[in-house]
């Protein structure tokens, strides 16, 4: 009884049940448990099905706690971003950091939170070597004071909606102004692009397609950004 629960446990039990197929099968010529090599035949065979059956549903399970985990990972590097933007803000007399490395030669943020958990290219990027997310400071002729924009997110949709990136289009992390984090599907998040307050963002993204993760990182976008203060 216990072996036969154990067939049935996913994955776990696909060798044992392999290995009684072998048993049951070599013992059928024998007289003397011809019936019982039988039973077992029947139940091992009946649980190497179940396991083939039941396999993808497990990947596809185990797939998408992953990619929520990555998920949940990605917000976390944006809030502390978020974090040490408020910090650079403090001491700056209010003034937004001019690029994410500015945030680095600070030691307000790691290596590590400058890429997202979901890395993969093109091009993928390596700790130390730049940011996969993209930052960019509100700017005070574009941003009107009582609606947060758009100041950073994953460069590209690389967290999975709804289990297929390439079925489903993919969602992106994305931090406003107002130090909100939203996960965002894309078809949504380019939604969120075409107002007033993220145009200039959308157009400084545009250009970070083509940027290599060091030069994200360094990037300072052209015209002074806006006093924090307002847009918090």
């Amino acid at each position: 009884m216990a072996l036969g629960i154990l067939f049935f446990i996913p994955v776990i039990g696909l060798l044992p049940a392999i290995i009684t197929v072998l048993w049951a099968a070599i013992n059928l010529c024998r007289e003397s448990i011809r019936r019982n090599a039988a039973v077992w035949l029947a139940l091992s065979l009946g649980a190497v099905l179940f396991q083939f059956a039941i396999a993808p549903l497990v990947d596809r399970i185990g797939g998408r706690a992953s990619s929520m985990a990555k998920t949940a990972g990605c917000a976390m590097n944006l809030s502390n971003l978020a974090k040490a933007i408020a910090i650079y803000g403090e001491m700056k007399a209010d003034q937004w950091p001019p690029n994410l490395d500015a945030l680095f030669q600070d030691d307000s943020l790691s290596p590590k939170m400058l890429i997202c958990p979901s890395n993969w290219g093109p091009p993928e990027v390596k700790e130390g070597e730049g940011t996969s997310y993209f930052y960019c400071a509100p700017r005070s002729n574009t941003t009107p004071d009582d609606e947060a924009c758009v100041i950073a997110c994953d460069t590209i949709p690389v967290h999975p909606a709804n289990f297929n990136i390439f079925r489903d289009g993919g969602l992106r992390v994305v931090l406003l102004s107002d130090f909100s984090i939203h996960r965002l599907p894309e078809a949504e998040f380019q939604q969120e692009l075409q107002k007033p307050q993220n145009r200039r963002f959308a157009e400084e993204l545009a250009k970070a397609a083509n940027m290599t993760p060091q030069e994200r990182l360094t990037y300072i976008v052209p015209s002074p950004p806006a006093n924090m203060e307002g847009h918090r």
